[in-house]
């Protein structure tokens, strides 16, 4: 698996494109999207980030995560611990957003009987098989679920789950805005509900913002990474297409992109 870097132009209305202003973080900033559990992805992006930023003097730049790091893929028990500990080693550099998949995680640990099979539905035997609880389906018991949230507990991590709780869901630099899966466009950046950052909205992704903000996202798989009016979308679907990418943003120039690929 190799890293290549990608430029992309804006889509949509030129005009939009020739009027807004570039996205301006306060430093160089390199987002990644949804990992779902693909390590081998994610090591190797981090890898190309580390070798981009000794590359271009950024030795300094942060590094932010949008979230989903568990579900799907195989190795979702691992993929966690790999990204808390980098931000145990550099937390002056790395955020770790919450995202939807860790919010599922959560409700099922506090309410396996009420929430356990929304997450299950969504991939969550996937990563109670990484944790070595087996046996569940989609259709489990409400005292089935209960039992696996016994039984997960104490296969966690020492303090991960405070860590999950202790997420953000936002993070701001400059005129951009990283989130999970998105703004409502209505809405200042600093005035939104958890529920639309976790999930997204119905205008999240066909409405621009009228004051211009940037926001980088994931949440909403799309095959190649997307650039409309000031919206980027970073999930390229990691456990579907096989390709992790994270945006590069530098207050001195065009975003780039950093992709895997076999």
């Amino acid at each position: 698996m190799k890293v290549k870097s990608v430029f992309k132009r804006f889509r949509g209305d030129a005009s939009t494109a020739q009027t807004v202003a570039e996205p301006r973080p306060d430093g160089r900033t390199y987002v990644v999207g949804d990992v779902h559990g693909c390590l081998a992805a994610l090591d190797t992006l981090l890898a190309g980030i580390d070798t981009d930023r000794r590359r271009t003097g950024g030795e300094d730049a942060q590094i932010v995560f949008v979230g989903d790091y568990i579900d799907r893929g195989p190795q979702s028990a691992e993929t966690l611990q790999r990204v808390r500990d980098l931000e145990a080693a550099l937390p002056d550099q790395v955020v770790c957003l919450l995202g939807s998949h860790e919010k599922m995680l959560l409700d099922f640990l506090d309410k396996p009987r009420t929430h356990g099979l929304r997450w299950l539905r969504n991939g969550g035997i996937g990563t109670l098989t990484a944790y070595r609880v087996d046996g569940l389906t989609e259709v489990a018991t409400p005292e089935e679920l209960e039992v696996a949230a016994a039984q997960l507990r104490p296969r966690l991590a020492e303090g991960l789950i405070d860590w999950l709780r202790a997420r953000p869901l936002r993070h701001d630099s400059g005129n951009v805005t990283v989130v999970h899966a998105g703004l409502d466009p209505e809405k200042s950046h600093t005035e939104q509900r958890d529920n639309v950052l976790l999930w997204g909205n119905a205008k999240s992704l066909t409405h621009g913002r009228p004051d211009g903000r940037w926001v980088v996202h994931g949440h909403t798989v799309v095959t190649e990474p997307e650039i409309c009016g000031t919206r980027i979308n970073i999930d390229t679907g990691a456990w579907v297409h096989g390709s992790l990418t994270a945006v590069v943003l530098d207050p001195a120039a065009e975003p780039r992109f950093l992709q895997t690929f076999d």
